[in-house]
């Protein structure tokens, strides 16, 4: 757990939960390094070892959406505030759900489009940071990262992407420009609007 080997003492029950005793429940009471904890799985066919390593793996997707979130903006997406009605998550239980009441066509099908556009960009959001986390794994320790970006403490680990990002943030175009066959080089040239003599000497001036 947490990067290494911890003894651990546990027990494990299933019980019958809720106001009318209707969902079993497997609760494992563990007990490491003088603390105690009470773990809950609505997974019986789990033992209570696996759901003891499943908790602790839980920095790790913590860290995953840290990541996702602040460096590649992956839940940034809140347009669809506009075209999907507002959600109460207080309503009561038998009042209607709003999306329910949305009768006309096409304010439905501009939901349906909201609904497919926010999935889109998660999509693309986390296809991006598997592509940065390939390109730490694979290249990070050929790169000085003191170099570019300034760390409050040094670190002989994977890179991280934030400081991928960095790299690539000031070195991408300049890999692009030296690559002419590229497709999207061929593009961003064929837009450039070449520069006149006048504008290189008020540069210079």
């Amino acid at each position: 757990m947490y990067g290494g080997n911890k003894e651990a003492r546990y027990q494990s029950w299933i019980y019958l939960w809720g106001q009318k005793l209707y969902q079993p429940l497997r609760f494992v009471l563990v007990e490491y390094e003088a603390k105690q904890v009470i773990l809950v799985s609505t997974d019986l066919t789990m033992s209570a070892e696996d759901i003891i390593i499943a908790y602790a793996c839980r920095f790790k997707i913590e860290t995953m959406f840290r990541e996702f979130k602040q460096q590649f903006g992956g839940l940034f997406y809140h347009f669809w505030k506009k075209a999907v009605p507002k959600l109460d998550r207080y309503r009561r239980k038998n009042s209607p759900d709003p999306l329910s009441l949305v009768k006309d066509t096409e304010e439905r099908a501009r939901i349906i489009r909201t609904l497919k556009a926010t999935e889109g960009y998660v999509l693309l959001a986390s296809i991006a940071m598997g592509i940065i986390q390939m390109l730490c794994l694979n290249y990070g320790d050929k790169l000085s990262v003191s170099s570019f970006r300034y760390l409050r403490t040094s670190s002989q680990q994977v890179m991280s992407e934030a400081s991928m990002i960095k790299y690539l943030g000031r070195n991408l175009f300049r890999f692009m420009a030296q690559q002419d066959g590229l497709t999207i080089t061929k593009i961003i040239f064929s837009r450039q609007i070449p520069a006149k003599q006048e504008d290189f000497d008020r540069l210079v001036s």
